[in-house]
C-alpha cells in the first residue's frame, strides 16, 4: 500500500495531491497552523474524514471546507482514491522551500507514520 504525494504550486492552483493505491490508506490524525489550512477535494474514489470535526464521507467531485485547526484523519474508502487538498492561504513556507526531489514522493503507511517531507 503506497501513498503518492505531489505538491502543486501553479499560479492559480496550490495544494497537495494525495493518491492512495488501496482502500484503508490515509493520512494520520493531524491539525494545521493557519498558514497550512486547506480544504479537501475528492478527484476520484471516496474517503472519510473524522476526528475532532464532524465525520463526513466524501465522494468523487465533492469538497469539504472544515476547521483544519482541529485534529482530523482522512482514510480512502476505495482503491485509487485521489484527493487534492487546496491551500487556503497560499503555499506554506515549509513547502515552498522543499527541494524538487521532495515535491513528489511515494510513502508507505502514511496512516500510521504520517507524511514525512524531511522538514
Amino acid at each position: 500500500m503506497s501513498t503518492h504525494v505531489q505538491l502543486i504550486d501553479l499560479g492559480y492552483l496550490k495544494g497537495i495531491v494525495y493518491a492512495f493505491d488501496e482502500a484503508g490508506e490515509g493520512l494520520k490524525m493531524h491539525d494545521h497552523a493557519p498558514d497550512a489550512a486547506h480544504d479537501v477535494n475528492v478527484v476520484s474514489g471516496s474517503c472519510i474524514i473524522y476526528g475532532d470535526i464532524p465525520e463526513r464521507v466524501l465522494r468523487k467531485g465533492e469538497s469539504l471546507r472544515f476547521d483544519w485547526s482541529k485534529p482530523h484523519e482522512i482514510v480512502a474508502l476505495e482503491d485509487r482514491t485521489v484527493l487534492f487538498n487546496a491551500f487556503l492561504n497560499g503555499v506554506p513556507e515549509q513547502y515552498r522551500s522543499l527541494p524538487p526531489d521532495m515535491r513528489s514522493i511515494t510513502l508507505e503507511d502514511t496512516l500510521q507514520l504520517g507524511v514525512n517531507y524531511g522538514i
